[in-house]
């Protein structure tokens, strides 16, 4: 496993999946990087274990009930021989933590 140094760090991290920023957040603990105070940690998905995490972390939070839930109506449409709206944006919400600021608060 590679250690992480102070040399190259500086400013926010992020991917597109909670898990492997999650991963990363021991790493640069222990080698002396503070989170959020050295660097902002985001990830995205918003899995339960981006609230239990050792820093709580920040997250993109989808919609994907509402993902599911349009998928499931534009296969029943098209079975029904109609031309429904192809493209549909959902916004997501920011789920503020510990990772990102020093006070966590939540906004959605």
């Amino acid at each position: 496993m590679k250690k992480i140094t102070r040399i190259g760090i500086g400013g926010p991290v992020g991917s597109g999946k909670t898990a492997i920023v999650e991963a990363i957040t021991p790493l640069l603990l222990d080698a002396g990087i503070r989170v959020p105070e050295d660097v902002a940690i985001v990830g995205l998905d918003d899995i339960e274990l981006a609230a239990r995490a050792r820093v709580p972390l920040t997250t993109v939070q989808q919609p994907v009930n509402d993902i599911g839930a349009r998928a499931v109506d534009y296969v029943l449409a098209r079975m029904r021989g109609e031309r429904p709206v192809r493209r549909q944006l959902l916004p997501p919400s920011l789920v503020v933590r510990a990772s990102s600021t020093s006070s966590s608060p939540v906004a959605t």
